[in-house]
């Protein structure tokens, strides 16, 4: 499986990582990455301002598309829902692509979400895409195929 090391190396590992949109201007790119049987879009952040900001004020998601939050260390790492009014599942994700763990998170609340083991990315998702696409615990999310 692939170990990705920084935003750099995420996007040297996907070969299809190119700049697909114009992200936000707090996103810095938008790339397509394999999670379970889909594709999704996912707007790559990893900057503290940009994990910071996360889905903020967003009023909808498109169904594929995600948020990947690239962190600069492998930690028990912590989502919230302050100011999200849209109801998102997390995937808590280790430094080699394995899924750790799951939740839900209800909009705008304030109360921690966090992976159960060490992780060093996360994806955000409209809740429920996991389960409509069969990610779970011990999954890989992977670059798509060439």
């Amino acid at each position: 499986m692939p170990t990705w090391r920084s935003s750099t190396a995420f996007c040297s590992a996907l070969s299809s990582c190119a700049l697909l949109l114009a992200p936000p201007a707090w996103a810095q790119q938008l790339a397509v990455m394999q999670a379970g049987e889909a594709r999704l879009e996912v707007e790559i952040v990893s900057t503290p301002e940009a994990r910071g900001r996360g889905l903020m004020q967003r009023e909808a998601l498109p169904e594929a598309r995600g948020m990947w939050f690239i962190f600069d260390n492998t930690d028990f790492h912590c989502l919230w829902m302050k100011n999200t009014p849209i109801p998102l599942s997390a995937a808590f994700v280790a430094e080699d692509g394995r899924v750790i763990n799951l939740v839900d998170m209800d909009p705008e609340t304030e109360y921690p979400h966090c992976a159960s083991a060490p992780a060093r990315f996360v994806l955000e998702v409209n809740r429920g895409w996991f389960a409509r696409h069969g990610v779970a615990p011990g999954s890989w999310l992977l670059p798509p195929p060439h």
